[in-house]
Parts: C-alpha cells; structure tokens; sequence
C-alpha cells in the first residue's frame, strides 16, 4: 500500500511539473508573438495597401472614423495589392498582433478591432510579412497605414 501511495505521489509530481514547463513556453511564445519587431522603421518589399472608410478623409489623407459609430468589437475594411501571396501577413494595430492572413495581388478584408483600437487618437496598421511564414524569420516585406478616430 505504501509503494501504491508513494508512485501516486511521484506521477502527480511528475504531471505538475511538466505542465508547469509547458505553460511557461507558451506565454514566452505568445508574448514574443503579439508585438512588432523592434527594429522595423522603413517599409521594405512590395506591396501596398488601405484603410477604407465611409466617413471622411482627415489631414494627409489619413480616414477618419468617428468613436460614436463603434460599439463594443468593430471592422475596419483594409484593401490590399502586390503582396506575396505564398507568405503570410501579419497584421499589427498599434504595435500588438491582429491577425494573420494571406494577402496577395489584390484583396479586400476586415480588421475586427477592439475598443481600445477605437479610442479617440491616431493609430498605426503594419503588414509584415518573414522570409520563413514565422516571426522568427526576416522580415520580407514591411508596410504601414494610419487611420484616426475622432
């Protein structure tokens, strides 16, 4: 009884031990994951793409949205042409990972952005696209959009 009750003891250590370690991997993966390399500055590769919007152009042809058409989770339409479509694009508001598509020569999709992407101020859209599909790689292409919420 007591080897039965000791092996018990050294399996449930064991299972805490391992899922303790594998859950450190996966937040340091996802914090690496969520945020823009550090050293993006200029847009290299080609590529291009927009922010649409039904409201207004502002200043320097950035579009405008007004915070009182917002409610809870919103889309915003991106349109999108000349990217690579055999890598996929990471899609960045305000530094922090949106979502992952696959752009090619011409697409037109949809941002869901939260509330705090909808807060009055200028904010900024990045598509970054690695030489390898991973973050881990180079970046391949580089690109940015604003839009400001009003």
């Amino acid at each position: 009884m007591k080897k039965i009750f000791l092996s018990f003891i050294y399996i449930v250590i064991i299972m805490l031990s391992i899922v303790g370690c594998s859950n450190k991997i996966v937040e340091n993966s996802i914090e690496v994951e969520n945020f823009v390399p550090s050293d993006m500055k200029e847009e290299i590769g080609s590529g291009q793409f927009i922010i649409s919007t039904y409201s207004e152009i502002g200043e320097n042809n950035i579009p405008v949205f007004f915070s009182n058409e917002f409610n809870g989770l919103s889309q915003i339409k991106i349109q999108s042409n000349e990217f690579d479509g055999s890598k996929s694009s990471y899609i960045y508001i305000d530094s922090k990972l949106n979502t992952i598509e696959n752009l090619g020569e011409m697409n037109v999709f949809t941002l869901t952005v939260d509330k705090e992407n909808m807060s009055k101020g200028i904010h900024k859209v990045e598509v970054i696209q690695f030489d390898n599909n991973k973050i881990s790689g180079n970046p391949v292409t580089y690109k940015v959009c604003t839009y400001e919420v009003k």
